[in-house]
C-alpha cells in the first residue's frame, strides 16, 4: 500500500517570559506498520517483521510501529495483521476498530 508520508525531526524549545525555565523536547512521528521506515506500508514490512520476530532481525524502526493490532507487543499477530491489510483490504495498522484512525499510540510499555 502506498502512503503520501513525510518524515521530519521536530525539536521544539519552550521559554518562558522571564527567561527563567528553558525546556527542549523532540517528538517522534512515524507511520504504523512501515516497521522499516521506507515511507510506506507493504510487503518488505511483512518480510522484516518476520525476521525480527523469528531470526533476530532488526528491531522495528521505532519499535511501536510494529504494533500493528494495538496488543502491546510486536509479534506474530502484527505480521497478520500486516497481512490482512495489505493483500485482503483489512483496517489500517494501529487502527483495529477501523473507526477514524489510531487506537493505539502511547504508551508502549518499555517507555
Amino acid at each position: 500500500m502506498s502512503e503520501d508520508v513525510h518524515f521530519e525531526q521536530l525539536t521544539v524549545v519552550v521559554e518562558d517570559y522571564c527567561n527563567a525555565d528553558t525546556m527542549s523536547f523532540s517528538v517522534r512521528v512515524f507511520l504504523c506498520g512501515d516497521v522499516n521506515a521506507s515511507g510506506f506500508v507493504d510487503i518488505d514490512d511483512v518480510v522484516y517483521m518476520i525476521n525480527y520476530i523469528f531470526a533476530g532481525g532488526a528491531v522495528p524502526a521505532p519499535e511501536e510501529s510494529g504494533n500493528c493490532d494495538c496488543s502491546g507487543i510486536a509479534d506474530i499477530d502484527d505480521v497478520v495483521y500486516l497481512i490482512t491489510y495489505i493483500f485482503a483490504g483489512g483496517f489500517s495498522p494501529c487502527d483495529p476498530d477501523g473507526i477514524d484512525g489510531p487506537d493505539c499510540l502511547l504508551p508502549w510499555p518499555n517507555q
